[in-house]
């Protein structure tokens, strides 16, 4: 996911409940089929309760807004300490093979990143563990032609 989607996942306030932690989340899509995601915080209680937009991102399309919506239930998850089977278990069994979508993958992408910053691991090794996969998953989606010295 590009830092400014792991910007609004990590920014998306989530509240504690008694029995567990939520989080208010706005999805829009649009007839072009663009999409938007938006975090915010709920403060007070009824009949005074208001909502206050933290983070908003457009984002190109429902597989974005999918995995947008995705990464956000995880951070929740992760904050609740919830142990779930990991997302790609639950997708594939051992007679059939799964074909991923580049959302899928940018998801995944997610997940291990959130894996490594638990694991403590540094900033730098982080960037390049994600990064060099976030490339491909560009040129994959064809927001990325790899170019020589020369530029071309």
């Amino acid at each position: 996911m590009p830092p400014r989607s792991v910007k609004l996942v990590e920014s998306t306030p989530i509240d504690r409940l008694k029995s567990g932690f939520k989080a208010c989340v706005e999805l829009t899509v649009y007839p072009d089929g663009h999409a938007g995601i938006a975090v915010s915080e709920i403060q007070g209680t009824p009949p005074a309760r208001r909502i206050v937009q933290r983070d908003s991102l457009p984002l190109n399309g429902i597989d974005e807004l999918r995995s947008h919506t995705l990464a956000v239930i995880d951070q929740i998850a992760m904050r609740a300490g919830a142990k779930a089977p990991p997302a790609a278990a639950n997708r594939r069994s051992s007679t059939t093979q799964h074909l991923w979508s580049v959302s899928e993958l940018e998801h995944e992408l997610s997940r291990f990143e959130q894996e490594l910053v638990r694991a403590e691991l540094r900033r730098t090794s982080i960037d390049t563990y994600v990064g060099r996969s976030s490339i491909f998953l560009r040129w994959l989606r064809g927001d990325y032609k790899p170019r020589g010295p020369a530029g071309g």
